[in-house]
């Protein structure tokens, strides 16, 4: 069927015939259910196996079916055996190369845009803050954050460098009991493991970064 030069129109009936009959009456269970699964399987996709033999040349990519290996019982899961598609006859292993995404070299941000949206959000109504993910890689977050006046973030730390850019509003950083205020286009930074809070003087605005 998977055969260019060999499927034709009744590679379906075919494959349904050769299921029905594989058991022949054996009472081994293994060709008992591959008859049911690949019955189940043709009723399930045959507009994908319609599809296949329409055009047969059209290569769809292969789909690797993993193997169950084992039964976890403590966590009532099975277990896998993700390297069983590529399993050769000798028992050995052709594990492709994993292809790596290529490096984000650039991107650009839209701070006026991603500020409207979190305002319009139903959280934003019915809370006194919210904030977004505008990046997270793998040592270096940045997050937008929105705050109602009053709004606090309670005294935290951060693994990683910190900086907080005033957008709009002004808020109140406290460290070891000393505040400051910090004021639109204002920014304050925190060395690794700082405690800190933040409160909102007015609604405001702020990119919270962490880095390292």
């Amino acid at each position: 069927m998977f055969d260019p030069a060999e499927s034709h129109v009744h590679s379906i009936d075919l494959a349904l015939f050769g299921a029905r009959s594989a058991p022949q009456a054996n009472r081994c269970y293994l060709p008992v259910q591959a008859s049911v699964l690949i019955s189940s399987l043709v009723d399930k996709f045959k507009p994908e196996f319609n599809a296949q033999l329409t055009d047969a040349w059209r290569n769809p990519a292969p789909f690797p079916v993993p193997l169950i290996k084992d039964f976890d019982d403590l966590n009532h899961q099975f277990v896998y055996d993700d390297k069983f598609a590529f399993k050769n006859p000798d028992w050995t292993y052709s594990v492709p190369a994993p292809v790596e995404k290529p490096v984000v070299l650039w991107r650009s941000l839209d701070l006026q845009h991603e500020i409207d949206e979190l305002e319009s959000s139903e959280l934003w109504k019915s809370s006194d803050r919210t904030a977004k993910t505008l990046v997270k890689q793998r040592n270096f977050t940045l997050v937008l954050t929105l705050l109602k006046a009053g709004a606090v973030l309670k005294e935290h730390t951060a693994e990683g460098n910190v900086s907080i850019h005033v957008l709009r509003g002004a808020i109140r950083v406290t460290v070891d009991h000393h505040a400051a205020e910090f004021e639109q286009g204002q920014m304050v930074v925190l060395n690794r493991d700082v405690r800190h809070s933040i409160e909102a003087l007015d609604k405001t605005a702020f990119l919270h970064s962490i880095a390292g």
